[in-house]
């Protein structure tokens, strides 16, 4: 029972269950669980099933917008530049001063291995001298209905979609060596969720590392859709909306997908699982030449961080 209810916090908990109750799949998910019981594995098979009927929804919905969009590409209304933009962008709201130390080392570490390359912080005071969204967006969120999190999502593809480059999250750490240029010269660049882990899956892109050239169709067509969804609603049907609209242009865009240059998103992840763990030198040194970015997270508790010994400590407390 106690693993259960940690599996269900882990899954959203009761945010969870209002957000699925606003989407309008709460009475699917009730009887998911009801047939197939309430096990890790079958919580986690109710979660998938509840991705798949958003996802429905949103495609139902949306779709029209999307066929939309690709008759005004088709007809020349983007001018597309085609260019690798030397940008990297990191946003922290609140000013890197302002940050965990977690954030503030991966930020360094972006700053010493990612060379060549104008790294822009993104802040609350010069986000607008970037990027200044439709006001019906700017007003949603100072109202506290877009929430910080998704309006992350917002900004970090209105800034691929005009000016292009890479968008790296602000809790990516980067342990240098040899990068490869498709991950930051790429038309367009995401790690992914490949198979056979991503069958069954609807969202199998990673949003914390980003890369596109200006105007590129895929991130455009994205655009359109978060603006078009938030000139009709007052509330965000699911957390991952940024990843549902990205799978619906992936499927109508599937040529230009078949582009994209694999690479899966549970490397970079490594290092996040094995933090607080006792150091393992050769498995650090082997972690590096795999993926020179890891995907960390700070939100952990202060007794984890003050462990001695571990990778956290031999890394990060160097």
């Amino acid at each position: 029972m106690k693993g259960l209810f940690s599996t269900f916090r882990k899954l959203g908990g009761w945010s969870l269950l209002d957000q699925w109750l606003k989407a309008g799949v709460l009475p699917y998910a009730v009887a998911q669980v009801c047939l197939t019981g309430a096990s890790r594995k079958s919580l986690e098979l109710v979660r998938l099933g509840v991705q798949q009927k958003i996802l429905h929804k949103l495609r139902k919905r949306y779709l029209p917008v999307l066929e939309a969009f690709d008759e005004e590409w088709k007809s020349g209304l983007y001018a597309t530049k085609r260019e690798v933009c030397p940008r990297i962008w990191i946003c922290w709201m609140q000013g890197m001063e302002n940050a965990p130390k977690l954030v503030q080392d991966c930020y360094l570490s972006i700053q010493e291995h990612v060379t060549g390359r104008k790294i822009v912080l993104i802040t609350a005071k010069n986000r607008k001298e970037y990027i200044v969204f439709p006001d019906y967006i700017e007003q949603q969120y100072e109202a506290g209905i877009i929430t910080h999190t998704h309006f992350s999502d917002l900004l970090r593809v209105a800034l691929l979609a005009k000016y292009g480059g890479t968008w790296i999250d602000a809790t990516v750490f980067c342990t240098g060596g040899v990068v490869p240029s498709y991950m930051l010269d790429s038309d367009f660049f995401v790690f992914q969720n490949l198979k056979p882990g991503a069958d069954g899956h609807v969202l199998n892109i990673s949003s914390w590392f980003m890369t596109a050239y200006a105007e590129n169709k895929m991130v455009l067509a994205v655009r359109k859709l978060l603006y078009e969804y938030w000139k009709e609603n007052d509330r965000l049907i699911d957390y991952f909306l940024l990843h549902h609209f990205f799978s619906m242009v992936m499927d109508f865009y599937a040529d230009d997908w078949k582009k994209v240059i694999p690479f899966s998103n549970s490397v970079p992840h490594i290092l996040l699982l094995r933090l607080f763990e006792p150091y393992n030198k050769g498995c650090y040194e082997d972690l590096k030449r795999i993926c020179p970015f890891h995907k960390l997270a700070y939100k952990r508790a202060p007794e984890e961080f003050a462990l001695k010994g571990t990778f956290y400590d031999v890394i990060f407390n160097k």
